[in-house]
């Protein structure tokens, strides 16, 4: 409804673009629009049927909510699969998702936690990342010895710093390490 509603003005409910040129007057979706539009966004048609909501971390504000189509998150394991096959990492490897906010972490998640379990995951909670979270993060990761560590590149580069003044607290060697949403610094990565 959002697009239809946007772009008939422009003649371009009804038509495919006619030229590159037209995409210049396309008006731009920010995060504000985003927030604005809610629901209006989502789309009519079947694939909708059985996508859940989802939400940004919120980092930069309130957290966007979208929702993700079965068929996306279809797409997007087979994406995460052939990730780590890149990295030669076979699926199903043991991995640490440095990744999340609090509402991640609900203590009476219990079907997380299962899935989490059984899928050979463990979750560590990247926001405020101090001294007290990396010595969990280094208990954690060294009972559980993950194969890959995926997260945050701030997180990852925090608990990074804490682990060189720290060389002795750590055990697990993950054959991997990959960074994700957020610009991933030079230094930042000589320290990851």
């Amino acid at each position: 409804p959002y697009y239809r509603r946007v772009l008939a003005p422009l003649g371009l409910d009804s038509r495919p673009l006619a030229s590159l040129d037209e995409i210049v007057g396309l008006p731009l979706l920010g995060r504000e629009e985003l927030r604005r539009a809610g629901p209006t966004l989502f789309a009519d048609w079947p694939h909708r049927i059985g996508a859940r909501k989802d939400a940004t971390g919120g980092s930069t504000g309130a957290p966007v909510e979208f929702l993700r189509s079965p068929m996306q998150l279809a797409v997007v394991a087979a994406n995460e699969d052939r990730t780590w096959r890149w990295y030669g990492v076979q699926p199903g490897a043991r991995q640490a998702l440095v990744w999340g906010a609090d509402r991640d972490f609900a203590p009476t998640d219990d079907a997380r936690r299962w899935q989490t379990r059984l899928l050979g995951v463990r979750r560590l909670n990247a926001f405020a990342v101090d001294d007290a979270r990396c010595v969990a993060f280094a208990a954690s990761l060294n009972h559980f010895a993950p194969e890959i560590i995926y997260g945050y590149a701030t997180a990852l580069d925090r608990f990074a710093q804490w682990a060189l003044l720290h060389p002795d607290a750590i055990q697990a060697k993950p054959s991997a390490i990959r960074s994700a949403a957020e610009v991933l610094l030079p230094e930042a990565r000589a320290r990851i």
